[in-house]
């Protein structure tokens, strides 16, 4: 989950630094507060399947389907691309696969 707030600067590395990731099964959850500037036109620039927008503060948590859920700020950046696999090795040696 990326929640944001007039982040026209920072919110396109953001997203890419999270699509760069080496994990297959992620999804982003874009969190608007009503930007004034051009931060939804920056993430509508994304294809849907990639990103989900929602304009409006609080609602994102329930869009989500996957078993964990990050928070990744808009002024902020994956720099090690295997998070996700390592989040899910981790998960599954404590819990076991899902």
């Amino acid at each position: 989950m990326t929640v944001c707030w007039n982040s026209a600067a920072t919110i396109r590395h953001t997203i890419d630094s999270f699509l760069a990731r080496h994990h297959g099964d992620k999804e982003l959850v874009v969190i608007d507060g009503n930007s004034s500037d051009e931060t939804l036109s920056i993430v509508r620039s994304y294809p849907p399947n990639q990103i989900r927008l929602v304009s409006e503060p609080d609602k994102g948590l329930r869009l989500y389907t996957g078993d964990a859920v990050g928070v990744l700020s808009s002024d902020d950046c994956f720099h090690d691309r295997s998070a996700g696999t390592n989040i899910r090795r981790a998960r599954d040696s404590r819990y076991g696969a899902w």
